[in-house]
């Protein structure tokens, strides 16, 4: 009620007929009192009614001009808002704004298409279908017709080479009734496009993060052959497939998938590196795209590679250490078949495969290694057990002592050799004694056990014990108890034979030495292979890391980056060739070949500059205080050997200790003698890694995710002993440890 008393016209309607009505009632009221007779009675009536006619004219005059001047002020609004509507919508290019009445004729159309439709007013006020030609796409006209029955739609449009975004709603009017349509075709085609492209992005990262785990999951060379020929289809399509290794100038077939019969359909096993395609890859280290073979230049060089029916061709090159190593073709019959997008997904799988393909060469190399370290262990074993063959020889070649002795264990009589074997100058005065005599003390219990085992089951026994003559030396023997048995089986004697078995059970306790030993041995190879896998696979999955970076995004990354990246693979090359010295060197010491050429040198001078190196590298988080006590500038060391004593004593102590710690370095010349005492902060070592501490491949059992072969100190400590000097250390957990070393170092 507010609101309609709000409006002026309403308000002076109100007014009038409220005046109106009191003056009707008034005016009749006074006629009466003043009229004194009928006539003038009616005269004042009819004068009333032309007053009121009078009144009521020019009140509806007023009421009509101002109701005309607010139309004006409206139709000036309206016309005001759509100019500024026009303008809006003519600065939308890229979008198309309509709107239709109830019969879908265009009454409204933005100028972003009015191009395409023609003029705007050859438009509006015709029928949607005929004049626009978003309603030749399917779906456009029912979605005008759901919103006039008050849905709203929202689909795809394509014109040309453009998508459309549509949205199509009713128009409502003051009422909320609908009188038409309003629609927006907002052109999406980039953002599809891009999206499109990010889809087409993500199913290819996809699908090579899927290869790279099962590329991976293997590391013999033939198994992963087979997976990249099996899972290179779902990266790139093709017919056939094959993959061919440089070897001597040539490309050589070593695997192949999609070809009939067994030889690769007559293909030659190897092509040299001079045909075209092979040459082009093997120079721009780059994939190669054959859109159609018959009409390549090159023919000459497509004939030894291709099937006469395959059209097209897609090669990528295997690159390992930046140099080519193998190739991966891929052929189709259709002409044209592969795109610039299988160019970019070949580029990518040839990278992983050629990491695969490196990763089982490496392995296959360990597993040579590790084969040749069995063989030696083999060949070591063989050599103990000939060993303990001859001896057994020895031994069942000698004469036993035999012995006669009496149901009551007395001696009766011997053999020659008694007195050989016991080495007794009167050996007829044991004649009478008791077997048990010849037994020391603490074998007794068992030597008569088997005595009352005899007795009691007419068996032969067998015991070793140790033996001895008065004033002779205590021999271990095997002893053999036999019965003496009657005719009637009743025993009637003991044959006792003593077998000097010395050397037998020394040569065993060297086979269990031995054994022991190549037990050992094998636990260091088993333990070298899982080290060096590791410390070879991540150096090197960090340098092809960094060489794809340069090489993919070369133009987008700053100076600094592509010099972090350099930084990063020469540390992962100096990291493998720092572990490959290591073993070499060990090998050396190993083959007892390790070279110790001593001459005069500054040693100050060379511990200065291994500090500096120190300090710039492994040190540059922590504090090294290094003094020099005496002359240490001319003594004679091996050079090369106390830069690895210093440097190895030095990395460890920096690697095992907290940032922001302080390690000792005190170099002390006196008397033909170098002292060396290193103290760290860190983490100590376990007393029970302590005894451990210079064997081959071994770690303290707290040394965590810190890097290292357990090589180091088995060097150091070789290094050491071969100039003559000593090595001590003192260690406790999470305190620091202290190793001092001594060496022979006369002056100049």
């Amino acid at each position: 009620m507010k609101s309609a008393l709000g409006s002026p016209s309403l308000r002076l309607s109100v007014m009038y007929a409220i005046i109106t009505g009191i003056w009707v009632i008034s005016s009749d009221r006074l006629l009466v009192v003043i009229s004194r007779d009928p006539d003038s009675l009616t005269a004042l009536q009819t004068y009333k009614g032309l007053a009121f006619i009078v009144l009521t004219s020019a009140l509806l005059y007023t009421f009509s001009l101002r109701e005309l001047r607010v139309q004006a002020r409206i139709s000036r609004a309206l016309a005001a808002h759509e100019a500024q509507s026009r303008l809006v919508t003519s600065q939308m290019p890229s979008s198309i704004l309509w709107a239709t009445d109830a019969a879908l004729r265009i009454t409204q159309l933005s100028g972003g298409w009015s191009g395409r439709v023609g003029q705007e007013e050859a438009v509006l006020n015709h029928v949607l279908r005929d004049v626009f030609p978003v309603a030749e796409q399917p779906g456009i006209l029912e979605a005008h017709l759901r919103a006039l029955q008050g849905d709203s739609t929202t689909l795809e449009m394509r014109q040309d080479e453009d998508i459309f975004e549509v949205r199509v709603e009713p128009l409502r009017g003051p009422e909320g009734t609908i009188v038409g349509c309003v629609g927006l075709a907002v052109r999406v085609t980039e953002r599809k496009l891009a999206e499109a492209a990010a889809k087409k992005q993500h199913i290819l990262n996809e699908a090579l993060r899927h290869t790279a785990t099962v590329l991976t999951n293997t590391l013999d060379p033939a198994g992963v052959m087979e997976r990249i020929l099996a899972t290179i289809g779902s990266v790139v399509p093709h017919e056939t497939v094959s993959i061919m290794l440089v070897e001597d100038g040539a490309a050589r077939h070593v695997a192949a998938r999609g070809y009939s019969g067994s030889t690769l359909a007559g293909q030659p096993e190897s092509i040299s590196l001079d045909t075209q395609v092979f040459k082009e890859m093997y120079e721009t280290q780059s994939p190669l795209l054959i859109p159609d073979t018959v009409a390549y230049e090159h023919q000459q060089g497509v004939q030894p590679l291709f099937h006469p029916q395959m059209r097209s061709y897609a090669g990528a090159p295997l690159i390992a250490h930046g140099q080519v190593v193998g190739f991966l073709n891929m052929c189709s019959e259709t002409p044209g078949f592969f795109s610039q997008d299988h160019f970019e997904a070949l580029r990518l799988f040839a990278a992983q495969a050629s990491i695969a393909l490196e990763n089982a060469r490496l392995y296959r190399q360990i597993e040579d290694y590790a084969r040749e370290l069995e063989d030696r262990v083999a060949a070591r074993t063989a050599e103990v057990q000939g060993a303990k063959d001859r001896v057994e020889a020895i031994v069942n070649s000698s004469s036993d002592v035999i012995i006669l002795a009496d149901l009551n264990h007395h001696i009766v009589q011997f053999n020659a050799v008694f007195r050989h074997v016991f080495a007794c100058d009167a050996p007829h005065d044991f004649v009478g004694s008791s077997l048990v005599d010849l037994v020391v003390h603490e074998h007794v219990p068992f030597f008569e056990d088997a005595l009352q085992r005899l007795v009691a089951a007419h068996t032969v026994q067998r015991v070793e014990v140790a033996v001895r003559c008065d004033g002779s030396a205590r021999f271990d023997a095997d002893a053999v108890l036999s019965p003496v048995l009657g005719s009637d089986q009743t025993l009637e004697g003991i044959v006792c034979s003593l077998r000097d078995i010395t050397e037998r059970k020394q040569s065993e306790l060297r086979l269990r030495e031995t054994l022991h030993r190549a037990v050992e041995l094998n636990e260091v190879r088993s333990r070298f292979v899982s080290i060096a896998s590791h410390e070879f696979r991540n150096p090197l999955a960090a340098i092809q890391t960094s060489a794809d970076l340069l090489r993919r995004y070369n133009s987008r990354m700053t100076d600094s980056q592509k010099e972090e990246e350099v930084q990063r693979i020469r540390g992962c090359v100096k990291q493998l060739t720092g572990l490959l010295d290591d073993l070499l060197t060990l090998g050396a010491v190993e083959a007892g070949r390790l070279k110790f050429e001593p001459e005069n040198v500054d040693l100050q001078a060379l511990t200065d500059q291994l500090v500096a190196e120190i300090r710039q590298t492994i040190g540059v988080n922590h504090r090294l205080d290094f003094k020099v006590e005496g002359r240490c500038d001319c003594l004679f060391v091996d050079p090369r050997l106390y830069r690895y004593v210093v440097n190895n004593l030095l990395s460890n102590a920096f690697k095992y200790s907290p940032s922001g710690s302080t390690v000792h370095l005190v170099m002390s010349c006196r008397a033909d003698t170098l002292v060396l005492v290193i103290a760290d902060e860190g983490i100590g070592i376990p007393p029970e890694d302590q005894a451990r501490l210079f064997e081959a491949f071994h770690r303290g059992s707290n040394v965590g995710s810190v890097q290292g072969t357990g090589l180091g100190m088995v060097i150091i400590g070789q290094a050491i002993n071969v100039h003559g000097g000593t090595i001590a250390m003192e260690s406790r957990e999470n305190e620091g440890t202290v190793f001092t070393v001594t060496l022979p170092a006369p002056a100049c």
